[in-house]
């Protein structure tokens, strides 16, 4: 059975290689799939993510609670300081917190790297630290 089904998969290569050609270089990409079926490591990684699918879910759903807790404290306090260039980052709690979740991960210090930077003597230093 496993041989039927790779030469099946082998015989859908061909017209993903023309799409490729004539329409986009996408369709390429099921080339790569070949490369899952052949590695023993790659095979184990998407039983690892099949398998504990519930539980990657539950984490990513207990992130997503976290960034919302300190979205929402930060939209109280630094509403001001995340509006960044265009004034547009956080003027509601669902956009601050799209904001924060797409943003943050991609800033190498978080979403605080994205806050307006204020002189020391200023006193919004404090209520960063909190």
């Amino acid at each position: 059975p496993k041989l039927k089904w790779y030469y099946g998969y082998s015989l859908l290569l061909v017209p993903a290689s023309l799409l490729g050609v004539k329409v986009s270089p996408l369709f390429f990409m099921a080339h790569l799939l070949i490369l899952i079926g052949r590695s023993n490591v790659a095979q184990n990684v998407i039983e690892a993510m099949t398998a504990n699918g519930t539980s990657l879910l539950m984490t990513l759903i207990l992130g997503m609670f976290i960034v919302y807790v300190f979205t929402a404290i930060g939209y109280e306090l630094f509403a001001e300081d995340l509006a960044g260039e265009t004034h547009e980052n956080c003027t509601t709690l669902l956009q601050c917190f799209i904001f924060a979740f797409v943003s943050g991960p991609r800033a190498g210090g978080g979403v605080g790297e994205l806050l307006t930077q204020h002189r020391w003597e200023s006193t919004r230093h404090l209520l960063r630290l909190g």
